[in-house]
């Protein structure tokens, strides 16, 4: 059965009120279709949503909720055929309707155009969706070499091409774009740690034991198992601790993957609240805002509006959320490490009281390998971070009002 979602639009709120006007000439001209080919026995096709895109430029799809909404459902099954009357209804980017018709083809959903006689239920259609996905992969290879060109020329001026890096800070300003300026604060903070590890005993001893024999040739370095992998009974405790720490990982990676999209969808309803209250300036300052976060997907503390207050409450109560999932992420580590550690000293125990110190000895090593593990120390520090280092020079708070 074709489970129809009828997808109509007009640009102007003007056009929008008029009773019997463009939105209604439109779902009119897609219903009669359905009978049309319900008519000539193409099997079952209702109407199971019509979608009204109502004073919505097709230029974006970010910006419409009814598109936003109707990419759900056929994500979701509740459709499996989308109409339009034309493409432009739709969109009026070739890279966007590319991008379209690829998700189409990826959830099964058909796609029909009247103007264009365009209709993937055919041969001729899915041929065409064929040509399409081809253009598509063709666009992004390109893009991608621009990309990688574009790259390696801003390197060779000397510019930045990554991202955030903490002990630096990335310059908004356009003469200083593509450079990285030494946060003070943070640059501390690493060069403690640094200190931190290189001075711990375990570092200590393995930079001596190193000095002591000197180079080795391959053929002459010794043959040792690691720990947990002498003793059998390690093995599944590590095993299904790396699991159990997979699994907390993906967990962070969706919800942090997802929170871009939560952002702008936040920002997008924003943007139509002003506009339905008439402040033109609170619409500019979310468009505005909009634009930005697309360019690079980061929003930082220094990166907060002042104006106007509900912008700037929508940020921080994201930047909140975003912050809620690295805790979150922290807070389970620590708990599984616990946990692993409780399961280890039992055992140790066991082994300590049956006189086997060896293996006793490995299961001590296990522990202080995940007290020292890279991940739980990142946890502890996510929830409890080190006080910021004294200094008597005030430039420097001046300088980074937002640490």
């Amino acid at each position: 059965m074709r489970k129809c979602g009828l997808y109509v639009r007009v640009s102007t709120l003007r056009q929008a009120e008029i009773k019997e006007g463009s939105l209604a000439n439109q779902e009119y001209l897609l219903r009669q279709q359905i009978k049309c080919k319900n008519g000539l026995g193409a099997g079952a096709w209702d109407v199971t949503e019509v979608y009204r895109e109502e004073g919505k430029s097709a230029k974006n799809t970010t910006a419409r909720p009814e598109f936003l909404r109707m990419m759900e459902d056929l994500k979701a099954g509740v459709i499996n055929t989308v109409m339009v009357t034309a493409l432009s209804r739709i969109s009026r980017s070739t890279r966007d309707l590319l991008e379209m018709i690829e998700t189409f083809k990826k959830y099964g959903v058909d796609f029909i155009s009247l103007k264009e006689d365009f209709d993937t239920t055919t041969a001729q259609g899915k041929c065409f969706v064929t040509i399409v996905a081809a253009l598509n992969e063709f666009e992004r290879e390109q893009t991608s070499e621009r990309n990688r060109a574009s790259a390696l020329a801003r390197a060779e001026r000397g510019l930045w091409n990554g991202g955030q890096v903490l002990g630096y800070d990335l310059p908004q300003e356009k003469e200083q774009k593509g450079t990285l300026l030494k946060n003070e604060r943070e640059a501390a903070i690493v060069n403690n740690e640094i200190r931190r590890v290189r001075s711990a005993p375990g570092y200590l001893e393995s930079e001596a034991f190193v000095a002591e024999i000197g180079p080795l040739a391959e053929t002459e370095k010794p043959v040792t198992l690691p720990p947990g992998e002498r003793l059998a009974e390690l093995q599944p405790l590590r095993r299904r601790y790396e699991e159990q720490l997979a699994a907390t990982e993906s967990d962070f990676s969706r919800q942090q993957n997802l929170w871009p999209e939560k952002y702008l969808q936040a920002l997008n309803q924003l943007m139509m609240e002003f506009q339905n209250a008439g402040d033109f300036s609170g619409w500019e300052s979310a468009r505005n805002e909009i634009d930005r976060f697309e360019m690079d997907r980061l929003l930082l503390p220094g990166q907060l509006a002042t104006e106007p207050p509900r912008l700037l409450e929508t940020q921080r109560q994201h930047l909140t959320l975003l912050q809620g999932y690295r805790e979150a992420r922290a807070r389970g580590i620590i708990n599984l490490a616990e946990t692993q550690i409780k399961t280890l000293a039992e055992l140790q125990s066991k082994y300590t009281k049956a006189g086997d110190m060896a293996s006793a000895g490995e299961i001590n090593a296990e522990i202080r390998r995940i007290r020292n593990a890279p991940e739980v120390q990142a946890a502890q520090n996510e929830l409890n971070p080190p006080p910021a280092p004294e200094t008597d020079a005030p430039t420097n708070a001046a300088a980074h009002p937002h640490t």
